[in-house]
């Protein structure tokens, strides 16, 4: 069970939820040294019809994407708190 909570390397979809779950949820598994990998054959296929698995961001602008997600995600928060989840991102 160790060798899962200190990876080297951690894969994503380039969905913002899934990199938000990446972000925030598994932070804490995440030292400096590790790395998260974005994939495009990570990502969910649509289904038939369905239009649940469309991104709207390409390149760059999905980590821009998911820092303005994070972002409105903490405005609740203090600001110490938003600016910590920002600088893990």
């Amino acid at each position: 069970l160790s060798h899962l909570l200190d990876p080297d390397i951690v894969y994503s979809s380039p969905f913002t939820r899934a990199l938000e779950t990446a972000c925030i949820g598994i932070k804490d598994i995440l030292p400096g040294n590790s790395e998260l990998l974005i994939l495009k054959e990570a990502r969910e296929h649509k289904n038939f019809g369905g239009a649940d698995s469309t991104g709207i961001a390409v390149g760059k602008e999905i980590v821009d994407r998911v820092k303005e997600e994070i972002k409105y995600l903490y405005e609740a928060c203090s600001s110490s708190e938003a600016a910590a989840a920002l600088k893990d991102f």
